[in-house]
């Protein structure tokens, strides 16, 4: 059994990315839920100009061209002039609110939208209220946002039955398997008696 057999149905995500007319958007969820997995299979469907970067090493560049991998805005700007899709992902956004100063970070995102990018931020939950007012308040942006909830236990049920795994009988147990990381443990380390184990083993 090998847990990257168990793929779980992001199409309704997926297609409000493809379809909603916004140009910032914010993928939230726990940690763990598979937000970063969705951009990856995104990006794998749609082959769009596509850049990412981690929120904590923006917290590390003194310069706009520092964030654009050290191209200069110029360059930048011309090599993706004509692209009619491009995608700029700032992945684990709530690594910003540990920056001392946010002023080149600001000024890169709206370099980005002044150059027409789409922008994605992925962060967690308890992160995202605190995020969509900085963007609001600070950049005149209001982004499309995208909840990545638990897996439901019926879906559960149907994903672990097709590769013969059955649900855990103990409830919390059941809600950690509820998010795709904890999900891959269980089918990794699955024996016949497993679904027997409780939240402490």
């Amino acid at each position: 059994k090998d847990e990257a057999l168990i793929h779980v149905d992001h199409s309704k995500e997926l297609n409000l990315i493809k379809t909603t007319k916004s140009n910032v958007f914010i993928i939230h969820g726990e940690g763990g839920c598979g937000k970063t997995a969705l951009i990856k299979e995104y990006f794998e469907q749609n082959q769009n100009i596509f850049f990412c970067r981690k929120a904590n090493e923006l917290s590390e560049c003194q310069s706009i061209e520092e964030c654009l991998f050290n191209c200069s805005k110029d360059f930048f700007s011309k090599a993706f002039a004509e692209e009619p899709l491009k995608y700029f992902v700032i992945d684990s956004a709530e690594k910003v609110l540990d920056f001392k100063d946010n002023s080149i970070y600001f000024d890169f995102i709206t370099f980005l939208a002044d150059q027409q990018w789409t922008i994605i931020f992925t962060t967690r939950n308890s992160y995202f209220e605190i995020l969509l007012s900085e963007l609001f308040y600070s950049l005149n942006m209001k982004p499309f946002s995208i909840c990545i909830n638990p897996i439901e236990t019926k879906e559960l049920n149907h994903l672990l039955s097709q590769h013969h795994i059955l649900l855990p009988t103990d409830p919390k147990l059941l809600s950690l398997i509820s998010n795709p990381f904890y999900l891959s443990y269980y089918v990794r380390f699955y024996s016949s008696e497993t679904n027997n184990f409780n939240y402490l083993d």
